[in-house]
């Protein structure tokens, strides 16, 4: 498992999460990055010369300031301190011992998933941060599970203990923020659901009180039992399509089609979106 360049970024642009703070890490992670983002990182006074083992270790303590960084993993192969199969409750002595939990891609590797993120939590202190990046689309048998954003925002907020200060989705080159979704172009979010980049969904959630529950229920279904009545059975006749709208669905289901190839970055298909958006509008 392995550091982006993107979270290393965030992470060492926001000291303040993590200056004097016990870090733990979800396996060792090793930094997957480019020479060119090295070289960026090395600006900022990262040292990347150091074993990949012992990269976290130095990042928090070093670099940051925490008052240690331990990693914890099922097994040793990777030299992790704390051995633990998270499919299983977790040990008591473990229980709140850490300001700051990393998932940076382990989440979609525990098959117990609820009992996984639910022991993920538990490792944290009230007022802890579990830092996470896990795979959204197109990573198919990378692990047993892709998540979807919503899954992050409904844990939230069926959880008064639990509160959502981040939440991205992003690619290796692009990071687009849904922490509050209203503000993304909507034909650009579906877009983006669509996408045939690979995707991962990130962000920080933070621990307020203890109990905590995983028993769900997505928001935008909710919404529909609870707002709705008996006009939801009705059969509604189809509406007749003007020319008009009927070349503008045409065009975008072309544009759905040409940007569906991954080699074009996201950011451009924001821009383009933009244009055609104000375009149609006018």
């Amino acid at each position: 498992m392995g550091w982006s360049f993107n979270m290393i970024n965030k992470i060492a642009k926001n000291p303040a999460t993590f200056i004097n703070k016990r870090i733990l890490t979800l396996g060792t992670l090793y930094p997957y990055i480019t020479d060119k983002e090295a070289k960026l990182l090395k600006l900022q006074g990262i040292n990347l010369d150091v074993e990949n083992r012992h990269f976290s270790k130095h990042f928090f303590e070093d670099f940051l300031n925490a008052e240690c960084c331990h990693s914890l993993d099922v097994s040793d192969y990777q030299d992790s301190e704390i051995i633990v199969n998270l499919n299983n409750p977790l040990p008591s002595e473990f229980i709140e011992s850490y300001d700051v939990v990393i998932d940076a891609g382990t989440l979609e590797h525990v098959s117990n998933m609820s009992i996984g993120l639910s022991n993920m939590l538990k490792l944290l202190k009230k007022g802890g941060i579990y830092l996470f990046g896990v795979p959204c689309n197109n990573w198919i048998d990378h692990g047993f599970f892709q998540f979807s954003p919503t899954f992050f925002k409904d844990l939230c907020i069926d959880n008064n203990s639990l509160s959502l200060l981040e939440l991205y989705v992003a690619d290796h080159k692009s990071e687009f923020d849904l922490t509050n979704s209203v503000n993304i172009n909507p034909t650009f979010l579906k877009l983006l659901f669509a996408s045939n980049n690979k995707l991962n969904v990130g962000g920080m959630i933070q621990k307020l009180d203890s109990v905590i529950t995983l028993d769900l229920i997505q928001t935008k279904y909710r919404n529909v039992y609870e707002n709705s009545d008996e006009k939801r059975f009705e059969i509604v006749s189809p509406q007749k399509i003007g020319l008009k709208n009927r070349f503008v669905n045409k065009f975008k289901e072309l544009i759905f089609w040409m940007f569906s190839v991954p080699i074009i970055p996201l950011k451009y298909k924001e821009v383009f979106i933009k244009i055609f958006d104000k375009i149609k509008n006018k």
